[in-house]
């Protein structure tokens, strides 16, 4: 563990390696501490698990009852529950299959992902996506104005930024210095404002879907349809 740093998660609190052989593969999970159970070994066929993993490299998807794609989040990532009168809460998830996720862990943390949709609209909950990440703010320029704005991380709407712009600067060049001085991507800065101004559930509100100009990403049918 001291001499793969990489591999460690949790924190610093566990570390993970897999070893193969020719038929199977082994994930090993090493808690290096005194009073801890130290050694858990998971033992898989290779190629079923090789299978797996490509295909957890799809995402996880969560829609809405309708079945309609509301976002995607890598395998491992995180969402955020907003509650009605609680506070949110955030639960690391896990690919299963196209239809099926777990949702934090315990008994009753499998679900199909319409199964989980319905859940979620009948306790009147809304579910947002804390990976790919979104900063805590940043700034854009609102389409419709020019104007340079600020925009909080899931907060409705935006606020007209007081500040000016930059000295022979245009409002887009103050907002890239601006971001970039937090270290805001202009990916991550067209997300935040698609949220902004269409809906933190937007499908649109996923830097993944843009470029690093902050241009939408356009999928292969899209290419092939204005190429004809």
């Amino acid at each position: 563990c001291r001499g793969h740093q990489e591999s460690g998660y949790d924190s610093g609190f566990a570390f993970g390696f897999r070893a193969d052989t020719a038929q199977y593969a082994y994930l090993i999970r090493l808690h290096p501490y005194k009073g801890e159970e130290n050694l858990f070994l998971y033992c898989y066929r290779r190629d079923w698990l090789d299978r797996h993993m490509e295909q957890a490299e799809k995402g996880i998807r969560f829609i809405d009852p309708h079945y309609k794609e509301l976002f995607r989040i890598p395998d491992g990532g995180q969402i955020r529950i907003l509650r009605e009168g609680c506070a949110p809460i955030d639960r690391t998830c896990r690919y299963i299959d196209d239809c099926h996720v777990e949702v934090g862990n315990g008994w009753d943390s499998l679900f199909h992902i319409c199964q989980f949709a319905e859940q979620m609209e009948r306790c009147h909950n809304t579910v947002l996506p804390l990976t790919p990440p979104l900063p805590e703010k940043c700034f854009a320029i609102l389409p419709s104005s020019g104007e340079l704005i600020a925009i909080e991380r899931y907060k409705p709407g935006y606020q007209v930024s007081p500040m000016a712009h930059f000295k022979g600067k245009t409002p887009q060049q103050t907002a890239d210095v601006l971001n970039g001085n937090m270290g805001v991507t202009r990916a991550q800065a067209a997300a935040m404002l698609a949220g902004a101004t269409q809906g933190w559930t937007s499908s649109a509100a996923d830097p993944s879907r843009y470029n690093k100009r902050g241009r939408p990403i356009q999928s292969r049918r899209q290419d092939r349809g204005e190429a004809r």
